[in-house]
């Protein structure tokens, strides 16, 4: 987002590349965002020296634009959240002669995403590399009109004295993107599905013998975004006097190797709050709250035998657990 945003500002203009991210006398420096659409990722818009102007309304929105005016934001995965629709957002923003960016990282699969956004009309969309495409964690795709896209290039490393500078990508993370893209492509997402329910239910059978049993998975191919099977096991606190949160405690605590990312801050480190009230936690802030009595996890990250590790490691948390 930051390369794409900056190169809707500067197009091909060297001052201008250089200047970024102090766009105050750039000729449109303001991006329209719906005030739900706000979201920690538009740092990276902000990042760039653009100024988010908050809308609610269609009315609102066309109220907002102005000669500053470069672009209208699109967060998809909160599309539903905003009273302005993806198509009204590209309808107004072609009616003003604006750019639109549809931020859709985590929005794939289902794999028809990947080229229905950018056909709505929206001069920029972006896809995250990793998560279902499952490349390199570094990694992402950006789709967008050809001048635009050269634009964003401009702005981006390895060219000099640019705002993208230090967003390097290596060889062997495009190489490695590339092929993931490919594979996730031509993928028959129905037997990828039935690769998962083979793993969980190695999970499954190994646990049994100590009263944890499966419950059913948690999948909704329409989601707007984070479209993975998720598969949770139910503890009966009658044979074992564990709770699921220390379950998964117990696996980030494996070594050498930490099994999953409770504790591992993957939330979001949060800084202080000198106004909050004393005592306030914001670790947990951003927690999926759960039963206490389940545990779960996705497993679409797994290599061939780890779902055969998690059930060993398993088998050991078990065993150890207190009796009622």
């Amino acid at each position: 987002m930051v390369v794409g945003y900056a190169g809707m500002m500067t197009e091909d203009l060297e001052p201008l590349m250089r200047a970024i991210p102090d766009v105050s006398d750039f000729p449109k420096n303001e991006v329209i965002i719906q005030k739900a659409h706000r979201y920690p990722f538009d740092h990276q818009i902000r990042q760039a020296g653009a100024k988010l102007v908050e809308v609610e309304t269609r009315e609102e929105m066309i109220s907002a634009i102005n000669p500053k005016t470069l672009a209208i934001h699109f967060t998809n995965i909160l599309s539903d959240k905003g009273k302005v629709t993806g198509a009204e957002t590209v309808e107004i923003a072609k009616a003003h002669n604006l750019f639109t960016f549809n931020d859709a990282a985590a929005d794939v699969p289902p794999v028809e995403r990947l080229w229905e956004y950018p056909a709505m009309g929206f001069d920029m969309v972006t896809f995250s590399g990793g998560k279902d495409i499952r490349g390199p964690q570094a990694s992402g795709l950006l789709i967008g009109r050809e001048e635009l896209i050269r634009y964003a290039l401009m702005n981006m490393s390895p060219q000099e004295d640019r705002i993208g500078r230090c967003c390097k990508v290596g060889k062997e993370t495009i190489f490695g993107f590339l092929k993931a893209l490919e594979i996730f492509v031509n993928q028959d997402y129905e037997e990828t599905l039935k690769t998962y329910d083979r793993r969980a239910q190695v999970i499954t059978d190994t646990i049994r013998k100590f009263g944890v049993t499966a419950l059913p998975r948690q999948f909704n191919p329409q989601a707007l975004g984070n479209v993975t099977p998720h598969y949770s096991w139910q503890i009966d606190r009658a044979q074992l006097n564990i709770t699921g949160q220390q379950v998964m405690q117990q696996l980030a605590d494996t070594r050498p190797l930490g099994i999953g990312s409770m504790g591992a801050d993957v939330s979001g480190m949060r800084g202080r709050d000198p106004n909050a009230p004393a005592g306030e936690n914001h670790a947990n802030q951003h927690r999926r709250q759960t039963d206490p009595n389940t545990f779960g996890f996705a497993v679409w990250q797994l290599k061939s035998g780890e779902d055969q590790l998690i059930a060993a490691r398993l088998i050991e948390i078990f065993s150890a657990a207190p009796k009622p």
